[in-house]
């Protein structure tokens, strides 16, 4: 499990805050155990907790059309919660689901507004989260651009770790393109001689 030390480093980089203040953050949280494929956050629900992924893998999800469509994967260092929930008081839009078996540390959005009401560094730590999360969805535009064999190219140039760490079936759940094309992709060989078709 990431420790406390590095999760500041992790979580503060950007935008650092008093040791003090971290510490209290923290303080204020519950430690969460969930098994593999377990809804932390069930869409349609009210969530008004922010999950600190500190073990495992999460993810966020959705199903239409009898396909599943992953919108991003959390991982020890990282955020996940329903930001409908956390911005408009709104039932989820996406289930946050524990890919694999994960830790979390879960804090009321209240204790962040509390603290952040009583510090100016805290508050500017909590705007850089919410952009962050923006970017993430606006980055992962420069991924989902043009045909499957240029969004899994895009996908290695921008998030290699996803590669390593997750499922084929998943990846291509993320990607929006079909399960076999991806294993297409994913064999040297067939992408050579695809190429050397065209």
């Amino acid at each position: 499990m990431i420790s406390l030390t590095e999760l500041k480093k992790s979580l503060t980089h950007r935008c650092p805050f008093p040791d003090e203040e971290f510490d209290a953050l923290m303080e204020k949280g519950e430690e969460l155990h969930f098994a593999a494929h377990i809804p932390i956050v069930r869409i349609g629900t009210e969530d008004d907790r922010v999950y600190i992924v500190r073990e495992g893998m999460v993810r966020g999800v959705y199903c239409a059309g009898g396909r599943e469509h992953t919108i991003y994967f959390a991982f020890p260092g990282d955020f996940a919660a329903s930001t409908a929930t956390l911005c408009l008081g709104e039932p989820a839009l996406i289930t946050v689901e524990a890919f694999t078996d994960t830790i979390v540390t879960a804090i009321r959005m209240e204790e962040f507004l509390r603290m952040g009401a009583q510090s100016p560094a805290f508050m500017r730590w909590m705007f850089e989260w919410f952009l962050g999360q923006i970017y993430t969805i606006e980055r992962k535009r420069t991924i989902l651009t043009g045909s499957a064999s240029e969004r899994y190219d895009a996908l290695i140039k921008r998030r290699p770790e996803l590669i390593r760490q997750v499922p084929i079936k998943a990846i291509a759940s993320y990607l929006g393109i079909a399960e076999t094309s991806l294993s297409r992709l994913r064999n040297p060989k067939k992408r050579s001689y695809k190429k050397r078709v065209k």
